[in-house]
């Protein structure tokens, strides 16, 4: 299937604007009850590992500082942030335009039993994420039309050398850098965010590049 390529340039052209730098950062490791699931946005519990993971890279994020800590709502997020804002001594805004892909039907279900009932809807999905929808789940541009305006307002106004956190999750990273990147829809799968890893953006004269990708702290 050709990929309909309808994300609006102008999209693009907004995130332009003065020096930035956000880090996009993944929730740690969930409990083993749902890694091979499909959990899109259901409240699903951290493992232990997890729970540690977030104290020690939530210490580490603490550490530069950022000015500004914003998170889904999401325990999973949610756990991360606030070891982050209580570490660097700044508020923590919880935002539920930050929470994981609805993924429909196919929510809470295995990811090896979709991809072997379900090929061609899965495929089509890949192939076009910006538009698909057949799952009754939300879409690449359902998640850029509430996450986007995150990301801007968390940068609008002066420079400063701060940097921003985003806890969030796989597919709002990969959304969100996508955007911000110019990267084709289909595209965006090729980048790599594993749990408790981040991303970070850096926003210069020319716009949005890719600073430092998948590492497990900053």
């Amino acid at each position: 299937m050709a990929v309909r390529l309808t994300t609006p340039s102008p999209a693009i052209g907004r995130l332009a604007g003065p020096r930035a730098e956000v880090w996009l950062v993944r929730h740690p490791e969930v409990h083993a009850d749902w890694r091979a699931r499909a959990y899109g946005s259901l409240d699903v519990p951290l493992s232990e590992h997890g729970l540690a993971q977030a104290r020690e890279i939530g210490a580490a994020y603490a550490r530069l500082a950022p000015r500004a800590v914003i998170a889904s709502p999401l325990v999973r997020a949610r756990t991360l942030a606030e070891c982050i804002a209580s570490g660097a001594g700044v508020a923590l805004e919880l935002d539920a335009a930050l929470r994981e892909l609805d993924r429909g039907r196919w929510q809470g279900r295995e990811r090896a039993e979709l991809e072997r009932e379900a090929p061609a809807e899965v495929a089509a999905y890949h192939d076009d994420p910006w538009n698909y929808r057949a799952h009754g789940g939300e879409t690449d541009a359902d998640i850029a039309a509430r996450a986007q305006p995150v990301l801007e307002r968390a940068v609008a106004g002066e420079p400063d050398r701060a940097a921003v956190v985003l806890v969030t999750h796989y597919n709002v990273i990969r959304v969100l850098c996508a955007l911000a990147l110019g990267l084709e829809p289909a595209r965006s799968f090729a980048l790599r965010v594993d749990p408790c890893r981040g991303i970070l953006l850096a926003r210069g004269s020319h716009g949005w590049s890719l600073a430092r990708s998948n590492v497990l702290a900053p």
